[in-house]
């Protein structure tokens, strides 16, 4: 078994003191915004009672349908953000809301029109044979897709509710409060184990 010097006990000190540092201050950003998420989300959810969250102009959806098949699969989760009139072109994932507000849909745009001054939008699911039945106008769309995540839907959208992100924040708050008082228990371990004259040590002449 090594015999550690008093001075090669400090060089491992020093550099596990080094890495605590570190992963503190990694966490404490990541601590910050979570908890601002979470505030955020839970005034949204429980004071507006918003049932869609929208996290500074961007929402989230869980697909339920093969409509968008292969390129959007069921529990895929999409990213959306509202756009103007001028970024919505032909071959762009819209989503959007039917004309009675009753569910969202999202498809791709087939055509753009003007209708008596106004613009329309057809759309049609790639997994689908026909053109959607009804046209859409700019109102009912919610968004254009950004981005997916391949079956990560049911997961990220729970961690989104106010439970999850107070889990969330709760487990970076204890790994933050973990990392904090490693320290502090590792030298108190370590002067335990030379008071006692634990055979790792020996004194320097």
């Amino acid at each position: 078994m090594k015999i550690y010097t008093s001075e090669e006990i400090k060089s491992i000190k020093n550099r596990k003191k080094k890495v605590s540092k570190i992963v503190r201050i990694l966490l404490t950003p990541i601590f910050v915004v979570i908890a601002i998420l979470c505030i955020y989300v839970c005034y949204q959810k429980f004071v507006k009672k918003e049932t869609t969250i929208d996290l500074f102009g961007f929402k989230s959806f869980i697909v339920l349908t093969g409509s968008m098949e292969p390129n959007i699969n069921i529990n895929d989760l999409i990213v959306i953000n509202k756009v103007n009139k001028e970024n919505i072109k032909v071959g762009d994932i819209i989503t959007f809301h039917d004309k009675d507000n009753r569910q969202t849909i999202t498809h791709r745009v087939e055509e753009i029109k003007n209708v008596d001054g106004k613009v329309i939008y057809r759309t049609k699911g790639d997994n689908n044979n026909t053109v959607d039945i009804d046209p859409v106008s700019y109102e009912q769309i919610e968004g254009k897709v950004q981005f997916k995540l391949d079956k990560f839907g049911v997961i990220i959208t729970e961690m989104f509710t106010g439970a999850g992100l107070l889990l969330l924040f709760l487990f970076l708050f204890l790994s933050y409060y973990h990392s904090s008082r490693k320290e502090d228990r590792m030298l108190a371990r370590e002067d335990a184990r030379k008071l006692y004259n634990y055979c790792k040590y020996k004194k320097d002449d």
